[in-house]
């Protein structure tokens, strides 16, 4: 059973949960300790462990996410996966009311990889993620920097692919990411 894409967190709160606009600081609050009490160990989709270790060879490789880093870098090391990644960017490394789709997760993240200028490919599993990249990419330019940012939508994760109609390419299954980012 593939897991289904989860909204931006304060969408979550506020449209699909009722939270009230003025406490949506407080409910991000607890989301971190929530995770970090839970020690389930997400499984990796299908072909991904075998396909992580060939990216990484090609350029370095950054998470930016609204989970919590420590989990995600507990989950990455019990897989076998975490020297893919050069940077993990959690909810707790930025600001709440900063949270995808606003950039300063991609921009924090390109500070940890040393990272200024370039192309940059970002593989995102919902809508919110391909904004998150397109503003990525308009925070970059207004920051005077020569950078592109692709998004490439991993419709393997269960999101309808209508959902993620803005991606610049979709990519079916993780064996096919190398062939789609040579190719963008």
């Amino acid at each position: 059973r593939r897991p289904r894409p989860r909204p931006p967190a304060r969408e979550l709160y506020r449209h699909a949960l009722g939270g009230p606009a003025d406490r949506l600081d407080e409910a991000g609050a607890l989301w971190g300790p929530c995770q970090l009490a839970d020690r389930t160990l997400p499984p990796l989709f299908g072909g991904l462990l075998e396909v992580l270790p060939r990216l990484a060879a090609l350029a370095p490789m950054g998470i930016c996410s609204q989970n919590d880093r420590e989990n995600i870098l507990s989950a990455l090391s019990a897989h076998g996966a975490a020297d893919c990644f050069s940077a993990v960017v959690g909810h707790a490394d930025v600001d709440f009311a900063h949270q995808k789709p606003d950039p300063a997760a991609f921009l924090a993240c390109l500070d940890h990889l040393g990272l200024r200028e370039g192309r940059f490919a970002y593989i995102g599993d919902h809508a919110g993620d391909i904004a998150f990249g397109r503003n990525a990419q308009a925070a970059l330019r207004a920051l005077g920097r020569t950078a592109e940012v692709v998004c490439v939508a991993a419709v393997w994760s269960g999101a309808p692919a209508a959902d993620l109609a803005d991606a610049d390419a979709v990519d079916a299954h993780p064996a096919d990411l190398p062939a789609i980012l040579q190719d963008l």
